[in-house]
């Protein structure tokens, strides 16, 4: 009998939980594709000589020379995904701290374990391998800092690795909408919204 139970509330739950809306699980998977087809832009679009001048594949050059604008898709995936999402929970500015905190979590381990690695590799290749000081020439504890916090932009610094300026706007987007969010949003208002 208790074996019964068991199964009878699990086997609710399963259904309840495949029982979500259609509709919500569909407009994930449309943005899923949308990444995809972005971010599949932006690495092909490295392959037609932009980026990588040595690699040159001409058949991909004809088709992603525009490649580029895939980050740009990604911004506006965000801009859409990030307030939408908020809006869906609730969100209320005394919860700015642990958006932010999720964030922070999500993004900054990978961008600081491919900055450490950048340098190291510099390092070893300046202090190692050529004896001769040049990758590593240039960087101070204030652009390591700036970069750490993702405001190079606001410095005379320059990105240690320069595709993380994209994660210096995503940042700002962030923290514009933990703080703009109820204004914009719930108590919208055009000129308001102009105005910002």
């Amino acid at each position: 009998m208790i074996r019964n139970t068991k199964f009878e509330r699990r086997r609710s739950k399963e259904a309840s939980l495949s029982e979500q809306p259609a509709e919500r699980k569909k407009k994930v998977q449309i943005l899923g594709f949308l990444r995809a087809v972005a971010a599949l832009s932006v690495c092909l679009y490295h392959f037609t000589g932009a980026v990588l001048p040595k690699v040159r594949i001409e058949g991909v050059r004809e088709i992603f020379h525009n490649g580029w604008l895939g980050v740009d898709v990604f911004f506006v995936i965000s801009g859409f995904i990030i307030p939408y999402s908020l809006l869906r929970k609730g969100y209320e500015i005394k919860g700015f701290v642990s958006y932010m905190k999720k964030r922070v979590i999500r993004i900054n381990p990978p961008a600081y374990i491919a900055m450490l690695l950048v340098l190291l590799q510099g390092y070893i290749i300046d202090y190692f391998i050529a004896h001769h000081v040049f990758y590593t020439s240039n960087i101070s504890w204030g652009q390591i800092i700036n970069n750490i916090f993702f405001t190079v932009p606001f410095s005379s610094y320059t990105w240690i690795i320069g595709i993380f300026w994209t994660l210096a706007i995503e940042f700002q987007f962030y923290i514009f909408i933990g703080l703009m969010l109820n204004i914009l949003f719930k108590r919208f208002n055009l000129y308001t919204f102009v105005i910002i």
